[in-house]
């Protein structure tokens, strides 16, 4: 039995009904903040882990300049957003000991802009590391107007969430509408659904725009030949890091050395073959005349995600769904350098 096998038998015994309703999409899920859960366990392909962040990554968006209220403070929030379209809700104590739920959200006071502070509010208010996928909109509460975001859980752990948080609840969409209390929250929940459908349309354009890229790809003998090649090593380099690996756990130094010295190589050739290959891209995506619906930010993270797929498939269908989404999103990033990016 493998190691990741035992951690996941023993999650499964101590957790149990946890982990049967975060698998539930239609479940209301609560952790209390301060105590203990499923440490490591993979939500969704995202280990739920307590982790220690100092700095926030920034992603370019098309949003406005920061409201600037004459008589109010400014605010950031984030509502992170499940695969399964669950939502993350904070449940918070007041200064007369009454609760509440709403969405993450702090002052603009901690951190140089506003989706540093609501990427700070996440991890503060509920135990969640994210990514922002896109701006909501700005809404008046009753200190503040607070800028909020729509994002993804990239890590993170709802029990340790601080701050006035006296618990972190995944809840679907139709359940959120019942535990929100304000009209504003529940405001901003009427537009995170509008956003998930408008999103749909979004993706099903996307697919159906990288499906005729893909297509024009295939027909670059020189660009396929190239991709074919550096694949090929790449495997061959990951099959020889993992023979390294083996023979340094049986102690076998001769054997695990020749392997390491042939990964080593095969990587510096698949540098080589990856420069080549995003060159021919780069003219093809010039001679093609080919845009990104994304802007250069958020291709390159496409890029890295799909790499990531890439490197963990365990089975054919994974590993060739992964590898097109990592040509597409190359050849989106190579356009967006080249110049504008219209969103289509």
């Amino acid at each position: 039995m493998r190691r990741t096998d035992i951690v996941n038998e023993r999650l499964y015994c101590e957790y149990a009904a946890l982990i049967r309703a975060l698998e539930d999409p239609g479940a209301t899920v609560e952790f209390r903040a301060g105590s203990s859960g499923p440490e490591g366990y993979p939500f969704h392909h995202i280990p739920l882990a307590t982790t220690v962040i100092r700095e926030w990554q920034v992603v370019p968006l098309n949003e406005p300049e920061p409201p600037q209220p004459e008589k109010k403070g400014v605010g950031a929030g984030l509502i992170a957003i499940e695969p399964d379209e669950r939502i993350w809700l904070c449940e918070t104590v007041g200064p007369v000991g009454s609760t509440r739920h709403t969405f993450p959200k702090t002052g603009n006071d901690s951190w140089p802009t506003l989706q540093q502070n609501a990427l700070h509010a996440a991890l503060g208010k509920a135990g969640l590391i994210c990514h922002i996928s896109d701006w909501l909109g700005d809404y008046t509460r009753s200190t503040r107007v607070v800028r909020y975001y729509v994002g993804a859980r990239t890590g993170g752990a709802p029990w340790a969430a601080g701050g006035n948080t006296v618990a972190v609840k995944l809840v679907p969409l139709h359940d959120a509408e019942r535990l929100l209390d304000k009209k504003i929250d529940k405001k901003i929940l009427h537009d995170v659904i509008a956003w998930l459908e408008r999103d749909k349309q979004k993706k099903a354009n996307l697919a159906a725009l990288a499906e005729l890229d893909l297509q024009q790809m295939a027909f670059n003998p020189s660009l396929s030949s190239v991709w074919d090649s550096w694949r090929m090593l790449e495997t061959f380099s990951h099959r020889c890091e993992k023979q390294a690996a083996l023979a340094a756990e049986r102690e076998d130094w001769t054997v695990g050395l020749h392997h390491e010295r042939e990964h080593m190589e095969s990587q510096a050739q698949c540098l080589a073959w990856r420069d080549l290959y995003l060159q021919l891209l780069r003219g093809h995506v010039e001679a093609c005349h080919c845009t990104s619906p994304y802007t250069e930010g958020e291709a390159r993270v496409a890029v890295n995600h799909a790499e990531k797929a890439l490197a963990e498939a365990t089975n054919e269908v994974d590993r060739a769904m992964a590898s097109d989404a990592l040509k597409i999103s190359l050849l989106y990033a190579t356009a967006a350098s080249l110049g504008p990016t219209p969103r289509k």
